[in-house]
């Protein structure tokens, strides 16, 4: 009977030992996903940081392109685009799209606009369907970038 004593007290030791091994690597596991997960906003953070730095460039550089009183025409022109494709994408109930349209500054939404890969055949179709003043403005617009030939990933090119 001592000899079942033994190996039920080893068993339980056993038993023992190993949820003790468990909880610590258990909790190492947990600090490690802890700091992943710090690593990961620090980098959410920095890529962030850099893209409103990286269009903020682009706008200034556009502005140097296009000239001042062009960029300052273009921006108004696209606030207004920017109203009727919310208003289209409210009737259409496509809620997330309208909110980020909403919260959208001029600057951001220009940079969506000219970076899209589609941008030439959106700049044709709205220049096909705006008034004479406008159609002037964004042909103007799209020739200097074309001279220039400074664009994101080949658009308008």
């Amino acid at each position: 009977m001592s000899k079942e004593l033994t190996l039920e007290e080893a068993k339980n030791k056993f038993e023992a030992k190993k949820s003790q091994i468990k909880r610590e690597y258990e909790d190492k596991i947990k600090k490690l996903e802890e700091k992943i997960g710090q690593h990961k906003k620090q980098r959410d953070t920095k890529l962030t940081r850099s893209e409103k730095w990286f269009r903020k460039e682009f706008c200034f550089a556009l502005k140097e392109i296009v000239g001042k009183e062009d960029y300052e025409l273009l921006s108004k022109w696209l606030m207004t685009r920017k109203k009727k494709e919310m208003e289209e994408v409210e009737k259409r109930l496509e809620k997330g799209r309208a909110g980020e349209l909403k919260e959208m500054s001029a600057e951001d939404y220009l940079f969506c606009y000219l970076n899209d890969p589609g941008v030439e055949k959106r700049l044709q179709e709205d220049i096909a369907s705006s008034k004479p003043e406008d159609v002037m403005l964004l042909t103007r617009v799209r020739t200097k970038l074309k001279l220039e030939s400074s664009w994101l990933n080949g658009t308008l090119l």
